[in-house]
């Protein structure tokens, strides 16, 4: 599978809100400047760091799989129902000729990650834990 576009993570992560909190409105932007280091004041930070992804060095044309893709997130609950999630893609360093190369997300993989954002969402933003009666459905 060739690369996942950012309109694709951007409906899955909609399909996930949705199952959980029908009614909010939330974005997704990918943010390539996004850092650790400069979270705004009330937001919080998600860090996945074991995510699946592909790589190609696009000098030696080596190609690689890792499950240690690191995204970072950003996320904030707005006062008017729904937030806001900010999304950067780490790339990783070619063993052989150390040219970086980004990340290609399957669209399986980008579930999993987003699914995982979308958990931290409702335990970080919404103060609900995995045992909640809304979100029984999941684990079903």
């Amino acid at each position: 599978m060739g690369p996942l576009q950012t309109g694709t993570r951007r409906e899955i992560f909609y399909d996930l809100i949705d199952e959980v909190k029908p009614e909010d409105e939330w974005e997704l932007k990918m943010v390539q400047g996004l850092t650790p280091e400069a979270l705004p004041w009330g937001w919080t930070q998600v860090v996945e760091e074991h995510g699946l992804a592909s790589f190609c060095c696009s000098h030696c044309e080596r190609m690689w799989n890792s499950a240690q893709a690191v995204i970072l997130f950003h996320v904030h609950l707005d006062f008017q129902p729904g937030g806001q999630a900010r999304m950067r893609t780490f790339r990783q360093q070619c063993h052989l000729c150390w040219v970086w190369a980004e990340p290609v997300i399957s669209q399986d993989s980008a579930r999993l990650i987003l699914s995982d954002l979308v958990t931290s969402i409702r335990q970080k933003c919404y103060k609900r834990l995995a045992r909640d009666a809304w979100l029984v459905n999941d684990f079903y």
